[in-house]
């Protein structure tokens, strides 16, 4: 079990708390919903329904925020949270073997599957993401009435306008924008006859956007030394 602090900023009207990850509130996560869209897509492609076709590029999309997100803001931010705390960052849940694939083994999963069927991400596509996006905005918009938080506070949705507004702007853009570079790696590996090195542009990508092995735990030297016994006289 997986428990979650959630501190939100000057004017919000939710209180900070911890919360217990289970269940409903497991769905509140954007990482969550992101393995559910690549669960309908696999499932539409073995059924070969003509839905699979989008939901593979939402799934593109949607992996690729988790993985690079995770990877270039939340890992960085939390190893300096650590770094001024003094905190072991091994005791950080967020840096568990489980919790670290189960943030980037999506974007394994989508690389995977096109290297294997060659399947594209198309640009006429570009709106499902966008429409998947704001589901996600309404989604946590509803269940924020009954529980009174949100899991991420920068959605928070009782700040100001001038606060919230671009913050759920800024999410459409990104699933858009990462639907668009999944058009336009699709075009390029389209065109490339080599599987060697179609291959080797897959790794490439997978390196640069994931990661999955714990950071080093540095030396903090502002935190206390631990004391050691005084030894007796005789």
């Amino acid at each position: 079990t997986i428990y979650m602090k959630i501190h939100f900023d000057q004017g919000s009207w939710f209180t900070p708390r911890e919360i217990r990850v289970t269940r409903w509130v497991t769905l509140t996560m954007f990482t969550n919903q992101s393995w559910i869209l690549l669960g309908a897509y696999f499932a539409a492609a073995l059924a070969r329904h003509v839905v699979a076709r989008p939901l593979f590029g939402v799934a593109f999309a949607s992996s690729h925020i988790v993985s690079a997100l995770s990877t270039w803001v939340l890992i960085p931010l939390a190893v300096n949270d650590c770094d001024k705390t003094g905190a072991d960052i091994a005791a950080n849940p967020f840096f568990s073997p489980d919790c670290l694939w189960f943030h980037n083994a999506n974007v394994l999963f989508v690389h995977l599957d096109m290297f294997l069927s060659t399947r594209r991400v198309l640009f006429a596509d570009l709106g499902c993401s966008a429409l998947f996006a704001c589901w996600y905005a309404l989604f946590a918009w509803v269940y924020s009435r009954f529980s009174h938080y949100v899991a991420y506070p920068f959605i928070d949705y009782t700040l100001p306008l001038h606060k919230s507004f671009p913050v759920h702007l800024a999410l459409i853009a990104l699933l858009v924008i990462f639907h668009a570079l999944g058009v336009a790696l699709s075009s390029a590996l389209s065109s490339a006859l080599n599987p060697l090195l179609r291959l080797a542009a897959h790794l490439l990508i997978l390196r640069a956007v994931t990661c999955v092995k714990p950071p080093s735990v540095s030396i903090n030297p502002r935190a206390a030394p631990t004391a050691t016994p005084a030894a007796k006289a005789d």
